[in-house]
């Protein structure tokens, strides 16, 4: 009888080929169009994007010929030349062709030409287009301040130094410093040839996790309709009068979406590792922790189905299910940092964001993918997941059994 129940339920849900179209290409289009918008925001290399600049000189010297070509050595790269005068300038930063103006003040040459003068007064002034974020303001903030800094320090040893020991002694210390700085990203189960000793995360490996979980808990819409309407036909009623157990029926119901999730898992992968870098964006790199990976997305669709029954129990009109397991998963999914990442939110958001089992199941898929995790480390997760599926099944079972004994 199990086994019927199964097959009747693939039966009804190959019929429902709209909601099985939902189910597997709306998260396919949410991945690859949100791991293209956000590539540029997860790149470590922002350097791209600060080199709209111009270098205006109120008074022409040596020393600003000398800050001008070391600019071009930094990683914002060398400014456009193309633009002599301040009305230029500021009409290109109105018109969107520049994003950074750096004026050489007249007390540049001066200030820098006598090392043993403190600086007291502003002698670079950087007119910025209002529309750039803050995070690229600091960005070339810190560049011009750490090339000034670089020549100052070059005009201070040259003046103890006047054989030329100076300059020599400040490129070797810049080269020194870059020398004595190497950057690793931390990944504490991998060994030492993993490319993730090297490699930072990127938009895909935070989308496709996220975009994932999110389109395994949308089972829920076609797992509640399907019920409210095998209710209204009297379907339930007809399995009842066969002695079927509730609790039978129910987990008949689970399987087949729980083999949908699986399904859905497997398809946003090949999306991340084969779709994304056709388009343009960066691969998933899933590594060799398929294990965990399988422990933690079976362990997601546990808690999915869960509450893919619950919503489905507690509507009694199609409209129901449909409006109640929508507007839940879109809340969850705000809440569980899948919109929005958990690391660019405020701290009082990223604590609520604990509340969400899509945050579960989001944060043991990244632990995976970006740290290599082992099942003790996601075991956390994975209880949390369980629990809150088994917990949901349980109260769907019991609102069903007194539903049906009230009707």
């Amino acid at each position: 009888m199990f086994t019927a129940l199964i097959k009747k339920e693939f039966l009804i849900l190959s019929r429902d080929m709209h909601g099985l179209a939902v189910l597997f290409a709306m998260p396919a289009a949410f991945i690859l169009i949100m791991s293209l918008a956000l590539q540029d925001t997860f790149h470590s290399n922002r350097a791209a994007e600060l080199n709209r600049y111009v270098v205006l000189v109120d008074q022409p010297s040596s020393a600003t010929q000398q800050f001008i070509d070391l600019l071009a050595t930094q990683p914002i790269g060398a400014a456009q030349e193309n633009i002599l005068s301040r009305k230029d300038a500021e009409q290109a930063l109105r018109s969107k062709k520049l994003d950074f103006i750096v004026i050489l003040n007249k007390e540049f040459a001066a200030t820098l030409a006598d090392p043993t003068q403190l600086i007291e007064r502003s002698i670079i002034t950087i007119v910025i287009d209002p529309a750039i974020n803050t995070a690229r303001v600091s960005l070339f903030s810190t560049v011009i301040q750490s090339a000034l800094a670089q020549l100052r320090t070059e005009k201070i040893l040259t003046a103890f130094f006047p054989l030329g020991m100076g300059n020599n002694a400040s490129k070797q210390g810049g080269d020194a410093y870059k020398n004595l700085m190497n950057i690793e990203y931390f990944a504490p189960n991998a060994d030492s040839s993993s490319i993730y000793k090297i490699n930072p995360s990127s938009s895909v490996q935070q989308n496709v996790p996220a975009w994932l979980v999110f389109a395994m808990f949308f089972v829920a819409i076609p797992m509640g309709t399907l019920l409210v309407t095998e209710n209204k036909q009297g379907t339930l009623a007809r399995l009842s009068s066969l002695h079927i157990h509730p609790l039978m029926m129910l987990l008949a119901k689970t399987l087949p979406y729980a083999v949908i999730n699986q399904l859905q898992a497997a398809m946003m992968l090949l999306v991340g590792i084969y779709l994304v870098p056709l388009a343009g964006g960066d691969a998933l790199r899933i590594g060799n922790n398929f294990f965990v990976l399988w422990m933690v997305l079976t362990a997601v669709s546990f808690a999915a189905v869960g509450f893919g029954l619950l919503i489905a129990t507690l509507a009694k009109t199609p409209e129901q299910a449909t409006v109640l397991s929508g507007t839940s998963n879109i809340l969850l999914g705000a809440i569980g940092g899948v919109m929005v990442p958990k690391f660019v939110m405020p701290d009082f958001m990223q604590a609520l964001t604990q509340i969400s089992p899509m945050a579960w199941g989001l944060e043991a898929s990244l632990d995976t993918l970006l740290r290599q995790a082992t099942v003790t480390d996601v075991a956390p997760q994975l209880a949390m997941l369980s629990t809150f599926g088994i917990v949901c099944a349980l109260f769907a079972t019991w609102l069903y059994q007194r539903r049906q004994f009230t009707s």
